[in-house]
């Protein structure tokens, strides 16, 4: 099985709250029979509170639950945007752009046209259509006497969000439902969140998703590795053989499966679940052990052997995190006599990274550390003169003139004037180009 690739625009991580990815809220099935219209969770957290957690999903039939699309827009659109414009301290704000519509599509890995944008927002208005009742406590970023994080409480009823407005048009709760009303793909969409969903956004123990592998298998798939993979990255970084979990556990957080008690029945229905992950190898086999303890109803032990697409999946999700901190150490501390130009880290430390922004840091800091483009300058060119900051690159070793002071300004008119290439240049071998091909 083959990872379907990402597009330039997607990010290729996703932070979630460590809390928020074990609460069931998106229906990631196939089986339209499987959809509850009331999803009840109860537990305890890692701290010892009670977690009560209850989704009322709308089963209206022009809007519908929240599933599999609604879903991939939630994770590779409205959480990056959030986490795009929180703030210093953590916080996020009640009203998040999350770009022009067109921009949008691209982010979720669909193109304009045949009603697309219309799916995206009926996928919001999925979202913002269940109502959810949650009585739990976050971890926050302070820390108590003992060095250990403080918590505070998040109780109430609440929708995670609305659609606010498209372009200058402010949308209404009938707009969202009929969706008769016309907008122009360059609009930015606005969406507003709940208080109490900002609140849960900004827990401060954030687990790392790697999009290309989550987004490349089934809707039933992606739940599993939600809910498995940071047991899987535990595994291969100490490496162990295998983890186990109870069949229990997982049929309680994955809310659209109904519990067996027979062996046959359990292992087709967890097999069928993991298909996906033994054709791509990020399983290589799967076993299963019957436990019964005194006045309990029989449960099974599953264990779980990584194979290597766990490994390359994992390496995948260190290498953009190392590729991040690079360029950050490289631009907070570039140079001594640069250090006006550095800029802060990313609040929370979340690294907002796409296909596209992992091509461009390169040029960016190439600009920066050759030729001494401030970064502000080089990230503005980079965006708006792309294709012409590749050419004065791919240009430059083959430049016979002598600049001694003032190389960031001959650059920056290069780029600007787009000079033509000069003699002898063969840009097809340069790094630049075989870095496109």
């Amino acid at each position: 099985m083959e990872l379907i690739p990402l597009n330039t625009d997607q990010h290729v991580i996703t932070f979630v709250p460590r809390l928020i990815s074990e609460l069931p809220f998106f229906n990631l099935t196939t089986y339209q029979k499987n959809l509850p219209s009331v999803i009840k969770f109860g537990g305890m957290d890692e701290a010892g509170h009670p977690i009560n957690w209850e989704v009322y999903q709308n089963t209206n039939k022009e809007i519908g639950a929240p599933r599999a699309d609604a879903h991939r827009v939630w994770y590779q659109l409205v959480k990056p945007a959030a986490d795009q414009v929180r703030r210093v301290d953590g916080t996020i704000p009640e009203l998040v752009p999350l770009g022009k519509i067109r921009e949008c599509l691209r982010k979720v890995g669909w193109t304009a046209g045949g009603h697309q944008e219309r799916k995206l927002i009926r996928c919001l208005n999925q979202i913002g259509a269940a109502w959810c009742v949650a009585d739990l406590w976050i971890p926050t970023r302070e820390s108590d006497e003992h060095g250990k994080p403080k918590f505070v409480q998040i109780k109430g009823r609440f929708s995670r969000l609305s659609v606010y407005a498209i372009g200058e048009r402010h949308v209404t709760e009938e707009d969202l439902v009929n969706l008769n009303f016309d907008f122009d793909l360059d609009d930015i969409l606005y969406i507003k969140l709940d208080p109490l969903e900002a609140r849960l956004q900004q827990g401060s123990d954030q687990r790392v998703y790697d999009n290309q592998y989550w987004f490349s298998v089934d809707p039933a798939a992606r739940r599993w590795y939600e809910l498995m993979a940071p047991k899987i990255f535990g595994t291969v970084k100490n490496k162990a053989l295998f983890c186990e979990i109870t069949y229990s556990w997982y049929v309680q957080h994955h809310h659209t499966l109904k519990r067996f008690y027979e062996r046959r029945r359990v292992v087709e229905q967890m097999n069928r679940l993991v298909k996906d992950h033994l054709e791509t190898r990020y399983l290589s086999s799967v076993d299963y052990r019957a436990v019964k303890e005194p006045d309990k109803e029989i449960d099974y032990v599953i264990r779980y052997y990584p194979g290597e697409g766990a490994g390359e999946s994992i390496a995948r999700i260190q290498g953009h995190l190392h590729e991040r901190k690079v360029l950050t150490r490289r631009t907070r501390f570039p140079r001594r006599q640069n250090r006006d130009q550095a800029v802060s880290e990313p609040p929370n430390g979340l690294a907002l990274i796409t296909q596209r922004d992992a091509e461009n840091q390169r040029l960016i800091l190439d600009l920066f550390l050759q030729f001494g483009i401030a970064l502000s300058k080089s990230l503005d060119l980079v965006t708006t003169r792309h294709e012409a900051v590749i050419k004065q690159l791919e240009y430059w070793p083959y430049r016979n003139v002598s600049i001694k002071d003032g190389s960031a300004g001959w650059m920056i008119a290069a780029i600007q004037r787009e000079y033509t290439a000069p003699p002898g240049c063969r840009s097809h071998q340069t790094k630049y180009s075989s870095g496109r091909n």
